[in-house]
């Protein structure tokens, strides 16, 4: 943890670490927010990149920098949340700093308060569906577990890209 801020906790991540394992250990922490986005496969430094998200979450919520190095000169690199340029599927680095850029940290800021997204109709109906009339974060993160294993096939046993489309 990099620092406190009231109810919130920021993290500085490197980019190399696994996204999964990322969401896992907050949760297990009881650092909260990150629940609705367990299961993507990818890295920490590839989540700002795509602005990844699911379940009615978008990483963006939780950025608060990114750090990199730019290819060209070594420079080292922070960009602000504002900075990233996010929107829905798109940033800033795959725009104008594509190829030129190789980010290195994430700083992410969690709650210790849970604040559930549960909006999600397929979230919804799955929480429904185990009985959870007030869930916690661990539920949340089952539930979407459950839900993304049912819909798409487990890389360990049957390579896949994940889904890469846009609404």
């Amino acid at each position: 943890a990099m620092g406190e801020e009231g109810s919130r906790v920021v993290l500085r991540v490197d980019a190399g670490y696994d996204w999964h394992q990322l969401v896992q250990n907050t949760l297990q922490r009881g650092y909260y927010g990150l629940e609705n986005l367990a299961l993507i496969p990818g890295t920490v430094g590839a989540a700002p990149i795509q602005n990844i998200g699911a379940y009615g979450v978008e990483v963006e919520r939780f950025i608060r920098a990114v750090h990199g190095v730019e290819l060209d000169t070594g420079r080292p690199f922070s960009l602000s949340r504002a900075e990233c340029q996010f929107a829905y599927r798109d940033s800033i680095f795959k725009g104008e700093l594509r190829d030129r850029v190789v980010i290195t940290a994430v700083d992410i800021a969690l709650d210790r308060e849970p604040a559930l997204e549960l909006s999600y109709p397929a979230l919804a109906h799955e929480l429904n569906r185990r009985g959870c009339a007030n869930p916690r974060p661990q539920d949340v993160f089952d539930a979407v577990v459950a839900v993304r294993r049912s819909r798409l096939p487990d890389p360990a046993l049957e390579p896949n890209a994940g889904s890469f489309f846009k609404n």
